[in-house]
C-alpha cells in the first residue's frame, strides 16, 4: 500500500509540497543501494557538499529509500539517498539525491531540513 500526500496553494496549480508513503519504502536491495550510492558519489554537487560539510563526524551518505517516479522527476523509481551536512544534535541540514534506478541518472539534488523531536 502507498499514500500520497500533495499541497496545493490556492489559485496554484504546483505542488508546494508532496510526500509519499509506504510499508515497502525502506527495502531497497543491496545492490540497487550500492549503485546509487556510487553514482552520487562521483558528482561534483556531492564532492563538495561532502568537503564543506560541518565535521566528519556526521558519517557518509545513506540510502533513505524509494520514491515515485512523480516526485523524483525520473522515469523509473528512485532511489532517495541524503548526505546530512550540519547537526547539532537536534536541528540540521542534508543534500539530498534521487537516483534513476535503471538509469542511475540523479535527477534530483537540493538541500532540506532535518529536525530528531
Amino acid at each position: 500500500s502507498e499514500t500520497y500526500i500533495a499541497v496545493l496553494r490556492p489559485g496554484s496549480t504546483e505542488f508546494e509540497e508532496f510526500r509519499f508513503f509506504s510499508d515497502w519504502r525502506k527495502e531497497v536491495r543491496p545492490p540497487v543501494a550500492r549503485a546509487a550510492l556510487s553514482a552520487v558519489k562521483n558528482l561534483e554537487g556531492y564532492q563538495q557538499a561532502y568537503k564543506a560539510r560541518q565535521n566528519d563526524a556526521l558519517g557518509s551518505a545513506v540510502v533513505v529509500g524509494w520514491v515515485p517516479p512523480c516526485l523524483a522527476h525520473s522515469k523509473a523509481w528512485a532511489v532517495e539517498i541524503w548526505l546530512v551536512v550540519e547537526f547539532d544534535g537536534q536541528v540540521g541540514k542534508a543534500k539530498v539525491f534521487m537516483v534513476d534506478s535503471e538509469s542511475l541518472e540523479v535527477t534530483r539534488e537540493y538541500l532540506t531540513e532535518v529536525h530528531v523531536p
